[in-house]
């Protein structure tokens, strides 16, 4: 498939006299406009990550893991003691 300035040109010379008159700039800019949008809607947002003390005083622990893959690391690993002996983390 060519591309190129003169392709793109083309595509928006309505009337084909190889100028871009104020309408057909006018479409070609909406035309743009939707493509943008289009794509920015197809995009779902970035996750948002937040670290914060419990307002309940539970503890927290910061892991590079999600607990699915914590539990299959520590499958055979001894049992030591339980998160719930550990208490509170102080902060």
């Amino acid at each position: 498939m060519e591309t190129g300035p003169g392709v793109v040109a083309g595509a928006f010379d309505a009337d084909r006299d190889g100028v871009i008159s104020m309408a057909e700039w006018d479409r070609a800019r909406a035309a743009a406009r939707e493509q943008i949008t289009a794509g920015m809607v197809a995009r779902p947002a970035p996750a948002t990550n937040l670290l914060a003390k419990p307002r309940d005083g539970r503890a927290f622990l910061l892991a590079a893991a999600d607990g699915r893959a914590w539990r299959a690391a520590c499958a055979g690993a001894p049992r030591r003691e339980s998160p719930a002996s550990w208490g509170a983390l102080p902060g």
